[in-house]
């Protein structure tokens, strides 16, 4: 999650002289901290300058926030006022991101990007791009909060470009290293972990600047879940590891048990993509344990469920079923609260959405009404100069007028009855996305209870040929899991992105089919291809069909080798998907096989309108299209 800062009013080196009566000494107002009880009694003070009774209500909002938010919220309200009648414009940027940051501190979004865009407003207006950089700074970790990560990219980018033209020095390390942490960690959650990787290591480099900054166990901790996502190669997993056991020593270091533990399930997914399931197990106990000191449910969810596996991976079953459960009964309070963030995330969505469109609203009701201005003076002026024709003027004037006035009542009569429609319909567009959504989460959340089950059923059988069937089984069910996961975040519940959805496959495909005795190098290039929803199961069982078979017998009699996955569009509907492998090449009775892969490969492509073409790969290996026109 984005950091949030509150942003006090620092107004330094300003002095206001307020001059009493002739035969009294100047009385000098200085901008430093006081007391609670001296902020309270400057504030009210009718003898203190307007400018420095701003700044004092601004100071007392600050102080008073960490145990009354809603009484801060007031005293915020006020300073703003007073600043507004003054035209203080500089206390009124600063009032407005303070009052931001309390709202989203109370969890009204809508309001708090509602205070920051009147700061973006002024400072737009000022030419002030540090102001603007901090603005937009806290706008993307708004969005962010709320769970979008587009918007929150949006807003955070705005921030990085108005912090080049003013400068770091000018900005502050800190607050420098913050965008740069903010970008990386919004790129990672894009999953383009290039960008991620760049923002992260300026973010690091950043917090080596600051001694005993808190953010630097945050960006540590970042860097290593950029590397553990990447390709399982020993380097990432180094590098990954590196990093991660930084930010446990930042977090028992600095006595934040919460921190550690959020790099504690990092850890134990890392050394669990390492096979080294005892020191898994350690990570994710003692997780667990400052879990459940903090009572922080998300990482107590996830480390039963680590726990779970590790057990599971050792062969103690019994406690792998008790941590299962616990897990089970953890996850249902968190996916409460995430169906309530979801919805919040939506009205935040949709209510910026309606602000933009009302100042678009505003804007060409200003530029009318000023066309409208231009026009009666034209008349004004034409009316003078025909004195002659004073009586006629003045009729025609009248009439014009009565007529501009029916037609501009009939302009705003329409346009309520087309912002009321509008609302109606978008209403109705709203709650139908929430229950698609919900579906496809249900749904998604079935298929992996099923994947669950078929996985401890495997574990229980010691025959090698089941436990293959029920591994080819579970792969196909997480496939068309992983399409549902797809929708439920994705923005268009009608399409979802391949390319996207095969760089999520694929590596759970290579996890799952992976063995010690056998490394076989996985590669892609997936360019951007769109496809409908009802087809997109479909084309994620043919891909995991096609993988399994060549992990199964490409590479049977092999140690290593090398799997290449490429897909491109084809005009504005079709694909074409190629698997290329340098394993034994094709068998004898050729691709016609009878075997169950390629009966699934052939009716799914049959599906999908598609082609399957199988050919000798040069020099060894086999390589597969499959081609929709």
């Amino acid at each position: 999650m984005l950091s949030l800062r509150i942003c006090t009013v620092l107004l330094l080196g300003l002095n206001v002289i307020a001059k009493g009566q002739q035969s009294s000494p100047a009385i000098r107002y200085e901008f430093r901290d006081y007391p609670i009880d001296s902020l309270r009694l400057l504030s009210r003070s009718t003898a203190v300058p307007d400018t420095f009774r701003v700044y004092c209500l601004s100071r007392l909002a600050v102080e008073t926030s960490t145990n009354d938010l809603s009484g801060a919220i007031s005293t915020a309200e006020e300073a703003l006022k007073l600043a507004q009648k003054i035209g203080y414009r500089r206390g009124q940027m600063n009032i407005l991101r303070t009052l931001a940051n309390f709202n989203t501190e109370s969890g009204n979004y809508d309001e708090a990007l509602a205070y920051y865009q009147q700061g973006v407003d002024l400072a737009t207006a000022q030419n002030q791009p540090v102001q603007l950089a901090l603005l937009y700074l806290n706008m993307g970790a708004t969005a962010s909060t709320t769970g979008d990560a587009e918007l929150s990219l949006k807003y955070l980018l705005r921030s990085y470009q108005n912090m080049k033209l003013s400068g770091t020095s000018r900005i502050g390390v800190e607050d420098s290293a913050i965008v740069f942490h903010n970008l990386g960690n919004t790129y990672f959650q894009l999953h383009r972990f290039d960008l991620a990787r760049k923002f992260a290591l300026k973010s690091v480099a950043m917090y080596r600047l600051i001694p005993k900054s808190l953010g630097a166990g945050q960006a540590s901790l970042l860097m290593g879940r950029i590397y553990q996502q990447q390709a399982a190669t020993r380097t990432n997993l180094d590098s990954a590891s590196k990093y991660l056991h930084q930010t446990v020593g930042y977090a028992q270091r600095s006595g934040n048990p919460k921190e550690e533990a959020g790099a504690l399930i990092n850890v134990a997914e890392l050394y669990q993509q390492q096979r080294n399931y005892p020191a898994m197990r350690d990570a994710a106990a003692r997780c667990l344990e400052l879990a459940n000191r903090v009572g922080a449910i998300p990482f107590q969810g996830a480390a039963s469920t680590l726990l779970a596996k590790a057990y599971a991976a050792l062969g103690d079953y019994q406690q792998a079923y008790s941590y299962e459960v616990g897990a089970t009964a953890l996850n249902r309070v968190l996916e409460a609260q995430e169906n309530k963030k979801a919805l919040a995330q939506l009205h935040v969505k949709y209510d910026v959405q309606a602000r933009e469109q009302q100042i678009k609203l505003l804007r060409q009701q200003a530029r009318a009404d000023a066309a409208l201005v231009r026009e009666q003076q034209q008349q004004k002026r034409a009316l003078l100069g025909v004195a002659s024709l004073l009586l006629l003027g003045l009729t025609a004037g009248t009439l014009l007028y009565w007529r501009l006035r029916r037609s501009r009542a009939l302009l705003a009569k329409t346009n309520g009855l087309l912002a009321s429609a509008n609302a109606e319909i978008q209403e109705s567009v709203t709650e139908k996305e929430v229950l698609v959504q919900e579906i496809h989460h249900r749904v998604k959340n079935n298929l992996q209870l099923v994947s669950s089950l078929l996985s401890w059923q495997s574990s229980a059988s010691n025959d090698p040929t089941v436990t293959a069937l029920m591994a080819g089984n579970q792969a196909r069910i997480q496939s068309m899991a992983l399409v549902h996961e797809f929708l439920y975040r994705a923005e268009n519940l009608a399409q979802i992105r391949l390319d996207s959805y095969l760089a999520e496959l694929l590596p759970a495909l290579r996890l799952s089919l992976a063995t010690p005795h056998r490394q076989i190098e996985l590669s892609t290039d997936l360019a951007p291809v769109a496809m409908c929803a009802k087809d997109g199961s479909a084309f994620g069982l043919l891909v995991s069909e096609i993988v399994t078979n060549a992990y199964k017998h490409a590479f049977r009699e092999q140690a290593a080798g090398h799997l290449h996955i490429a897909l491109k569009g084809v005009s504005t509907k079709g694909f074409h998907l190629t698997v290329t492998d340098n394993g034994a090449g094709l068998p004898a009775t050729g691709f016609e096989g009878q075997g169950l892969g390629m009966q699934i490969v052939r009716k799914l492509a049959k599906q999908l309108k598609a082609t399957v073409t199988a050919s000798p790969n040069v020099p060894t290996g086999t390589c597969i299209e499959i081609f929709h026109p």
